[in-house]
């Protein structure tokens, strides 16, 4: 095993990584599911599969609010995947790391929730929030390199 491997901020990293990732198939099923529910299909192929089923676009499309949060999370989570990374490689102090990673984490779950439920103002304080905890990541960064 990669000697960064066995740093616990690399181990944090890992694992926040893990749960973000489960948090864009958690957003990518509910829009299929949400669509389902209602019998609400995007492309017109799909009704040889549900004939009973509608084709809908925009707002009538009952995932389309899965989708805004979905594409929220995909443009928000690979800066953290990059990020996260190169932060662990600069070898962070430990608890600032897991306290970054663990914030950005937990407020982009808390995001997408809020997202789903359109619950405000907790949508826009968890993604302010998590764009703050990002920030600090690429900020300390640059900071633990241009110091040591």
């Amino acid at each position: 095993m990669l000697e960064i491997a066995q740093s616990t901020s690399f181990q944090a990293y890992a694992a926040c990584s893990a749960a973000l990732i489960f948090n864009l198939l958690f957003l990518a099923g509910s829009t299929a599911v949400a669509r389902s529910k209602a019998q609400q299909m995007l492309n017109p192929e799909d009704q040889k599969l549900n004939a009973e089923g509608t084709v809908v676009s925009g707002d009538a499309d009952a995932g389309a609010r899965y989708v805004r949060a979905h594409r929220n999370a995909l443009e928000n989570i690979p800066m953290f995947l990059v990020a996260g990374l190169t932060y662990t490689l600069v070898s962070p102090p430990e608890t600032i790391a897991i306290s970054l990673l663990a914030a950005f984490t937990a407020l982009r779950w808390l995001h997408s929730f809020a997202y789903l439920r359109g619950v405000q103002p907790w949508r826009t304080l968890s993604f302010g929030l998590s764009s703050l905890a990002l920030l600090g990541i690429a900020a300390h960064t640059t900071i633990i390199v241009f110091t040591t």
